[in-house]
C-alpha cells in the first residue's frame, strides 16, 4: 500500500472545513490521505521555523491559503490617504514575503505548495471612481495576483492556484458569508470550501499521476454534425455558419489539447472510406487523421475498440477519456469499462467547447518539450511498428532502428520533466515515488545521483523518456536504486535493460561495488515485475510491500545490448 498524501494547510484565516472537503476528495480519488491545519495565522512561523509541526509532519503538498485583508490591512484601512506609489509598494513587500516564504519552504521542506492568489473585489471602496484612479483597489490586487503568478513560476514546485477564477465562476457575493467572516474569521463561505477542495485536487491528481493521458472520440455528430455515410462530405455541418460553427469551435479546443500533450483518438462506427475522406477533404476541418494517436473506424462494438485503442496506446483503460453524442453507446461503456471516464456529453453541441474546457482530468503541472511533441511522436511509433513486419526477427529489426541513447543528470531545463516522470510514469516504474521539481533538486544537492534517458532512431527523436535515481553509500561503494522508470512509449525495445547496464557502468567506474534495489508492486507496474532478474539481479528478501534485490558489481557489470549506442553526458 501506498504511503498516506500529507496536506497541511496554512492560512491567516479559518479553513478548517477544507479538511473535511479534501479528505473526501482524496477518498473518491483511491488515495489515502493525512490532513492538518496548521495554527491559525502561524503561516509565517510555520514555515519558517525548521523545527515546526509543519515541518515535521513532512508535508507532500503545502496550501498556502492568505486573505488580502490582514495582509494589505494598513494599506486597504487607508486606501483614500495613500497615494498610488505607496500602495504599489505595499503590494511588492506583500509579495517579497510571500515569495520569501516560499523559498524557506523549498529549502527547509519537501513536496508542493498551492498558493492562493487573492479574489478581486466586486464593489471597491472607491466605486465608479476606482477604474479611473491611477493604482484602484481592484487594479491593486490584480497586480499582486500578477506578481504572486511571477513568484510561484520563479520557485521550483510552487503552484498558483486560482482562487480569483473560481470566485469569479461561483460568484463573488456567494464567495463569502459576511457573518461567518465576523463570527469566526472565515472567509470562504462552506460551499465555495467544496469547490475550492475540488480545485486543489486538480493539482493533486496531476501531481501523483491520475491525470487522463488521451481523449477517445466518436465522430458523427461530435467532430461534425450529421452523419457522413447518409449526409455525404458536403452534407455534413462544419463551418462558420451555425451550427457548424459550433463543432469547429469544438475541435479547435481538441487541437489544443492535442498541443499540450494530450492524445486524440477516434471511436466511430462508421465506414472507414467514409471518415477518412471527411478527415482529411473537409476544407474547415481542424483536425487532420495525423493528429489522432489511434483510430478504430468500423461496425465493431466500441467497447472492443476503446480495449484495442489502451492496447495500441500501450496505457491502461483508466487513462483514457471518451466522448460520444450517444447516450447508449456512454452507457454500454460506462458499464462494461467503468476504468473509462466516460463524459457526459450535452445535448447541444453549442455548449460542446464549454463542456470540453472544464474538464479538469487532463492537467498536468508542467508543459514540457515532451508533451508538445507526443502526436509527431506516436506518429513515428506508428511507423515503427510498420517497418516491424519487414523483418524475420526482432534482433534485425532492433538494430536496423539506430537507436542513439543519451545519458545525463538534471539541469535547469530537464529537470521539470524527470519531475513530471516520476509524477505520470505508472507502469514502467519499480517504486512509483512521486518526485516534484524541488524534491529531486534538494536530493541532487544532497549528494544523491540522477540520470535521464533521451532516446532517438532513425524514425525520430523521443526525447527524454527515462530517469534513474541512486543513492550513493557514505563509504562510496555502495548504492541504493531509489527509482528507475521509463515513459511506456519507449518500451519492447529493450532500452530499459540498456538504461540500467549503462548507468550500473558508470557506478562501477565510480567505485560502487553493490547496487541494492526494490520492486514496489502497485496496480499498475507488474510489466517491471521480473526486470531487475533480467539484469542480473539476485532477489534478497520479500515482504508483502516490496521484494529487495541487489548486485555485485565487483568482476563487471551487466552488458548493454548492442543495438543501442550510448552518449554520456553527465
Amino acid at each position: 500500500m501506498s504511503a498516506p498524501l500529507r496536506v497541511s494547510i496554512l492560512s491567516n484565516y479559518t479553513l478548517d472545513p477544507l479538511k473535511d472537503f479534501l479528505a473526501r476528495e482524496l477518498e473518491g480519488a483511491g488515495l489515502a490521505g493525512e490532513i492538518r491545519i496548521g495554527p491559525f495565522g502561524a503561516y509565517a512561523q510555520e514555515i519558517l521555523n525548521p523545527e515546526s509541526a509543519h515541518h515535521r509532519f513532512e508535508p507532500d503538498v503545502t496550501i498556502l491559503a492568505l486573505a488580502p485583508g490582514p495582509l494589505f490591512g494598513r494599506l486597504l484601512e487607508r486606501f483614500w490617504e495613500l497615494p498610488a506609489e505607496a500602495r504599489r509598494g505595499e503590494v511588492a513587500r506583500v509579495v517579497e514575503e510571500i515569495a520569501a516564504l516560499l523559498e524557506a519552504q523549498a529549502a527547509r521542506g519537501r513536496g508542493v505548495v498551492l498558493v492562493h492568489n487573492f479574489v478581486i473585489p466586486s464593489n471597491p471602496v472607491l466605486g465608479l471612481h476606482d477604474a479611473r484612479d491611477p493604482f484602484g483597489e481592484r487594479a491593486l490586487i490584480a497586480a499582486a495576483n500578477a506578481e504572486l503568478a511571477a513568484a510561484c513560476r520563479k520557485q521550483s514546485g510552487a503552484y498558483l492556484v486560482d482562487v480569483e477564477a473560481l470566485a469569479g465562476r461561483i460568484g463573488k457575493d456567494a464567495w463569502t458569508d459576511p457573518k461567518l467572516v465576523f463570527l469566526a474569521r472565515m472567509e470562504v463561505a462552506r460551499g465555495p470550501i467544496e469547490a475550492l477542495a475540488r480545485e486543489t485536487m486538480r493539482f493533486i491528481r496531476a501531481l501523483t499521476g491520475r491525470s487522463r493521458k488521451a481523449l477517445v472520440l466518436d465522430l458523427d455528430n461530435t467532430l461534425w454534425g450529421g452523419i457522413i455515410g447518409e449526409d455525404g462530405l458536403s452534407g455534413i455541418r462544419l463551418g462558420d455558419a451555425a451550427p457548424g460553427n459550433a463543432y469547429a469551435a469544438f475541435q479547435r479546443r481538441l487541437l489544443a489539447l492535442h498541443r499540450r500533450g494530450v492524445l486524440l483518438a477516434v471511436n466511430s462506427r462508421n465506414n472507414p472510406e467514409d471518415a477518412i475522406e471527411a478527415l482529411e477533404s473537409h476544407p474547415d476541418m481542424a483536425l487532420k487523421p495525423e493528429h489522432f494517436a489511434a483510430m478504430r473506424i468500423n461496425w465493431r462494438s466500441k467497447v472492443e475498440n476503446m480495449r484495442d485503442i489502451a492496447r495500441e496506446l500501450n496505457l491502461g483503460l483508466d487513462a483514457l477519456a471518451y466522448w460520444d453524442d450517444d447516450p447508449t453507446e456512454r452507457e454500454r461503456m460506462r458499464a462494461l469499462l467503468p476504468e473509462v471516464l466516460t463524459i457526459e456529453v450535452p445535448r447541444d453541441p453549442a455548449l460542446y467547447e464549454r463542456a470540453l474546457a472544464a474538464i479538469t482530468d487532463f492537467d498536468a503541472l508542467t508543459l514540457t518539450e515532451e508533451d508538445r511533441s507526443r502526436g509527431r511522436m506516436m506518429a513515428e511509433g506508428r511507423a515503427r511498428t510498420q517497418a516491424r513486419a519487414r523483418f524475420e526477427t526482432e534482433d534485425d529489426f532492433l538494430q536496423s532502428l539506430d537507436i542513439r541513447a543519451t545519458v545525463s543528470a538534471p539541469d535547469a531545463v530537464t529537470l521539470p520533466r524527470f519531475a513530471q516522470l516520476t509524477a505520470r510514469t505508472n507502469q514502467f516504474n519499480l517504486t512509483t515515488r512521486r518526485y516534484t521539481e524541488a524534491d529531486l533538486a534538494r536530493m541532487t544537492q544532497a549528494g544523491m545521483t540522477a540520470r535521464g534517458l533521451r532516446v532517438a532512431d532513425r524514425f525520430g527523436d523521443e526525447g527524454w523518456v527515462g530517469f534513474a535515481l541512486f543513492d550513493r553509500g557514505k563509504d562510496g561503494t555502495r548504492a541504493r536504486l531509489d527509482t528507475f522508470l521509463l515513459s511506456c512509449r519507449i518500451l519492447g525495445r529493450r532500452i530499459e535493460h540498456a538504461f540500467l547496464a549503462a548507468c550500473l557502468e558508470e557506478l562501477r567506474a565510480a567505485g560502487v561495488r553493490r547496487v541494492e534495489a526494490a520492486f514496489r508492486p502497485s496496480a499498475k507496474n507488474a510489466i517491471c515485475e521480473g526486470f531487475l532478474a533480467e539484469v542480473g539481479f539476485a532477489e534478497t528478501g520479500s515482504d508483502e510491500a516490496e521484494t529487495s534485490y541487489a548486485i555485485d558489481l565487483s568482476s563487471g557489470s551487466p552488458a548493454i545490448p548492442p543495438h543501442v549506442a550510448f552518449n554520456r553526458d553527465a
